[in-house]
């Protein structure tokens, strides 16, 4: 009697959570227009480019890049230079800080083949300030190319990209 009020139960709970196999989800009709979220970045172009900024851990580990953003947004080519990485090795691309939330600006880190590294988000600070940052950590040594994609979410504005590499010591 036991065994049979236990499947009774676990065939009951399927039913319950496991939803009809059937069922399909409704189509989307072949004219409607599919709309990306509003804040959906535009993703860079697949073509290489030079590097706009270099940092290197042994040089030079922070840039301030004067940049113009609009709702297309625009992408820099970064060089990173990790050969002298001894500890743990972060890279940060950030806007200044605004009044807010939200900030005005959207950001996001893609490799050099423009596969997504990181997604940006809004950092809110206590003193409601806000900032949009990505950061990323590189686990070897040596060079790499990143693209930082970013851009305005409403309009345009003349704006600065805060760049660091930087390792921190224990």
């Amino acid at each position: 009697m036991r065994h049979v009020a236990i499947l009774v139960l676990l065939v009951g709970c399927s039913r319950y959570f496991g939803g009809d196999d059937e069922a399909k989800p409704d189509p989307i009709p072949p004219d409607a227009a599919v709309e990306p979220p509003p804040d959906a970045p535009v993703q860079p172009s697949g073509a290489t480019c030079p590097a706009d900024v270099s940092l290197a851990l042994a040089g030079t580990m922070y840039a301030q890049v004067p940049i113009t953003l609009d709702q297309a947004g625009t992408t820099l080519c970064i060089r990173l230079d990790t050969t002298a990485m001894t500890h743990p090795t972060y890279f940060d691309a950030q806007t200044p800080q605004e009044a807010g939330p939200p900030s005005s600006f959207g950001i996001t880190l893609y490799d050099a083949e423009d596969h997504l590294l990181a997604a940006g988000y809004d950092a809110q600070l206590p003193s409601m300030q806000t900032y949009a940052t990505v950061s990323y950590s590189p686990m070897t040594k040596g060079i790499l190319y990143v693209k930082v994609h970013a851009w305005a979410r409403q309009g345009t504005h003349a704006t600065r990209l805060d760049l660091s590499l930087y390792q921190i010591l224990d």
